[in-house]
């Protein structure tokens, strides 16, 4: 199957997306992936907060319901162990469709129904999988390890999204090498984040610098204590020529708030709460150096919209996108777990500012590399493959 041409008007293709509440960067793919395979339909229960309802792909994207988050087991510095109990109704919509090829998210309940129908109507199975993590990847649970390599088995083709993606499904589901297809397929949107220039509500002019940007949910998992924790030792050294600008919400950000009071730590951190996906871009431009402490991420989006920015980047090594640092050249790998390590590579930023264009130059040149159409054409390949 080509990715012009006729073919494709009449290649039917369902994408299972258990919930794209947290998705604003699958805009961009669906919209492009739109423009070659027109009768796809997108299904989902959940959809991001900025979703617009008059963008050319909304009409594609099909709400079947809601989902239950139920949880097994609460890790306080990881992703939450649970699952999705989705709505069993995608079954009539597939049946309807009828689908030549199903685009599955990960291993949820829906992508072990399509597998189930697989034989009675005769579809392909694409298994999309983003990242690995401990918590993610259930290495300890037999039962969900027993579940994903049937999924597996009976899957026809897999995209890995990351390195260790990829090294997870080959090594431990043992998937055939030629099954899977190695490329980045969450991408930022570069349009949408540099196409216009936000007014903002906060003065910046105030502000030391360097700037360094969290963004993020204010939640254990993404190592907002330890940074705050290296605030204060950068302080204990006299070193408080800086600002930090938080941005997001969470579970912990009034405990974590008044902890920088507590540690008189007022003057450099800043709390600016949630903002829209559209203004991010203007607090990327105005920052200087983006801090990405997560203890796990099967990825992390908002590291690569930094680098679309020309930003040098603080990335922990447990987070997907560290396979997109260059240790020195666009920033600097960071262990999450130790405060100390954090504030030391502040402090190089801080004491030598040149630093901050060399290495976001950089960023943006490793960043430039990586495409929607790229993306675009990782999808074109495995769906060429499977139909």
């Amino acid at each position: 199957m080509t990715a012009d041409g006729k073919k494709n008007e009449n290649l039917r293709i369902a994408w299972l997306m258990p919930s794209a509440e947290a998705g604003a960067h699958w805009q961009p793919i669906w919209s492009d992936f739109l423009k070659i395979f027109q009768n796809t339909v997108f299904y989902t229960t959940r959809v991001w907060a900025e979703f617009d309802r008059e963008a050319s792909y909304a009409s594609a994207v099909f709400q079947v319901g809601d989902f239950n988050s139920i949880l097994v087991d609460k890790k306080g510095t990881g992703y939450q162990h649970g699952f999705l109990s989705l709505p069993f109704n995608i079954i009539l919509y597939l049946a309807q469709f009828r689908p030549h090829a199903i685009i599955a998210n990960a291993f949820s309940m829906w992508s072990l129904l399509a597998i189930i129908l697989k034989p009675l109507f005769n579809w392909k199975v694409i298994i999309l999988y983003e990242g690995s993590t401990p918590s993610s990847d259930f290495r300890d649970s037999k039962i969900r390890s027993l579940t994903r390599q049937f999924i597996s088995n009976h899957s026809d083709t897999f995209i890995a999204n990351t390195k260790s993606a990829k090294e997870y499904l080959s090594q431990f589901l043992k998937v055939e090498e030629e099954k899977i297809i190695l490329g980045p397929y969450l991408l930022p949107d570069r349009q949408a984040m540099t196409q216009k220039h936000q007014e903002l509500d906060f003065d910046f002019s105030s502000l030391k610098h360097p700037i360094f940007l969290f963004i993020g949910q204010i939640i254990n998992r993404k190592g907002v204590y330890e940074l705050l924790e290296a605030c204060s030792i950068l302080k204990e050294k006299g070193c408080s020529d800086y600002t930090l600008l938080m941005i997001g919400e969470g579970s912990e950000r009034d405990r974590l708030e008044a902890l920088t009071c507590a540690k008189h730590l007022t003057e450099q951190v800043v709390w600016l709460g949630r903002k829209n996906y559209d203004q991010l871009g203007t607090y990327f431009q105005k920052s200087d150096v983006f801090v990405f402490p997560t203890f796990e991420d099967t990825w992390g989006m908002v590291s690569l919209e930094a680098m679309v920015f020309e930003k040098p980047i603080l990335c922990s090594k447990y987070a997907g996108t560290s396979e997109l640092m260059v240790e020195g050249v666009n920033g600097y790998l960071i262990d999450p777990k130790a405060p100390e390590e954090i504030a030391e590579k502040m402090r190089l930023f801080i004491t030598d500012k040149n630093l901050i264009d060399e290495m976001g130059k950089k960023s943006k040149e490793i960043i430039d590399g990586y495409t929607i159409d790229s993306a675009m054409q990782t999808f074109i390949k495995a769906i060429a493959r499977t139909t």
